[in-house]
């Protein structure tokens, strides 16, 4: 957030970057389930990729967020 705040002009790298490593991140879901012909205790591959595009979206807003905004107002967010 910081680095966003103070580097405006880098903003097109961070998002091209989140915007790449989201498909491996969501392989590794993928391939934690192809593991078991029977998945232990329940568990939903759909529940575990819900959660982790729901993280992905605060930390992508959080980001977002941080466009424009001042290092005082991101530290006292942090704070909060």
């Amino acid at each position: 957030s910081r680095l966003v705040a103070e580097h405006d002009d880098v903003w097109p790298v961070i998002e091209e970057t989140m915007n790449e490593l989201l498909p491996p991140a969501l392989a590794v879901i993928g391939e934690a389930f192809e593991a078991y012909e029977v998945m232990p205790f329940g568990l939903s591959e759909a529940d575990f990729v819900d959660f982790a595009m729901g993280q992905f979206q605060k930390r992508y807003e959080r980001l977002e967020k941080a466009r424009g905004a001042t290092l005082a107002e991101i530290n006292r967010e942090q704070l909060a």
